[in-house]
């Protein structure tokens, strides 16, 4: 069963909630996004969530556990 991950952009400041996105990680490998470039662009190396994800070792290992969504910005899960 894949994880989710739930990124959120702050770059944009009081907008960030606006830019929250989800991606799904399966064997500890991102797969998909919920975000605009992914969905319409479909990069050939994943989206910069992606592999924003991909570059957290420890984010990749506790998505792989059966808690999900797990926040990439150590937030609280909801």
């Amino acid at each position: 069963m894949p994880g989710a991950v739930r990124v959120e952009n702050t770059s944009y400041g009081d907008d960030s909630g606006e830019h929250v996105y989800v991606v799904s990680v399966e064997s500890g490998i991102p797969f998909d996004c919920t975000c605009p470039s992914w969905k319409y662009h479909n990069p050939e190396d994943g989206c910069k969530h992606m592999l924003a994800v991909e570059n957290q070792p420890a984010v990749l290992m506790a998505s792989s556990s059966d808690e999900s969504p797990v926040l990439a910005d150590g937030g609280e899960r909801q």
